[in-house]
């Protein structure tokens, strides 16, 4: 089973991985930074499952590595296929988002504080409380802990989360998103 994706949420991680056919279940292996061996997460006694969710990611320190690799295996039999990839994750805690204000015309600016161990940051932003059609803007400095959103539009209500992310080998590990703030545009 080929592991598609690892996505940080609070507190956990969800790991995806490709359907085997005939495959009677998963077992689901990860490995921390500064441990020498995988330990079994969990052993999913059905092949249609392509996801698991790892409540005990939150165990993982914040801006560290964890490995995972996904091992099919058949019924009747103990033959299990060999693991096909590991894929690599870095953990990040969502960042607590500070504040949302008012900053001139049209604009909001949000503030949130820092994760020590996070490359930089995204802001998305959206007139619907479900975050769909989204719009997002990057800030590349782990350091920088605010950005104004400009060009907005005037009498409406604009929801915005924060996101942390940390780069490594050019990929970018993003946290799960903020809790969310909303805010009223003056016209």
């Amino acid at each position: 089973a080929t592991v598609k994706s690892l996505t940080n949420q609070n507190g956990s991680v969800k790991v995806t991985w490709t359907k085997v056919e005939n495959a009677a279940g998963y077992k689901v292996y990860r490995k921390a930074a500064g441990y020498d061996s995988y330990g079994m997460l969990i052993n999913i006694k059905n092949g249609s499952t392509t996801s698991y969710t790892d409540k005990y990611a939150k165990s993982i320190r914040n801006g560290k590595a964890s490995y995972y690799y996904v091992v099919p295996y058949y019924s009747g039999t103990s033959n299990v296929v060999l693991k096909t990839n590991t894929k690599t994750n870095y953990y990040m805690t969502r960042p607590t988002f500070s504040t949302l204000g008012t900053s001139g015309s049209k604009a909001l600016k949000a503030t949130w504080k820092k994760n020590a161990n996070a490359s930089g940051y995204q802001v998305r932003y959206s007139l619907n409380s479900d975050m769909s059609d989204a719009k997002t803007v990057n800030v590349s400095s782990g350091c920088t802990l605010s950005k104004k959103i400009s060009g907005l539009s005037g009498g409406k209500t604009y929801y915005v989360q924060v996101r942390a992310y940390k780069t490594y080998n050019d990929i970018k590990y993003y946290s799960a998103w903020s809790v969310k703030k909303s805010k009223y545009v003056v016209k």
